[in-house]
């Protein structure tokens, strides 16, 4: 993902995701959900406009599909370009 295009929206509008079906294979869920882990985390300590879109995807958790993996790729793309971006509060 690091030499990967970054991305201004988290997700697509409109985009409509389904539950995946029991026979996904074991390393897809895995990477999947370490995928959401680590955006949760992200989420703890920062980047609060993330809480939604991380929520949503997490729903999926138990039966990730390909399109599931896209979306939460797109994510971190999004991360990647807003990394220099903050918030500053003057004390």
């Amino acid at each position: 993902m690091e030499n990967s295009k970054t991305v201004s929206i988290l997700l697509p509008k409109g985009i409509i995701l389904t539950k995946g079906i029991m026979e996904q294979p074991k390393e897809q869920v895995t990477t999947y959900e370490s995928m959401i882990g680590s955006l949760i985390y992200l989420v703890t300590g920062t980047g609060p406009d993330l809480a939604y879109t991380i929520s949503f995807l997490a729903q999926f958790s138990a039966y990730p599909t390909d399109e599931h993996i896209k979306g939460a790729k797109q994510v971190f793309t999004y991360v990647k370009g807003t990394q220099n971006l903050g918030l500053f509060y003057p004390y």
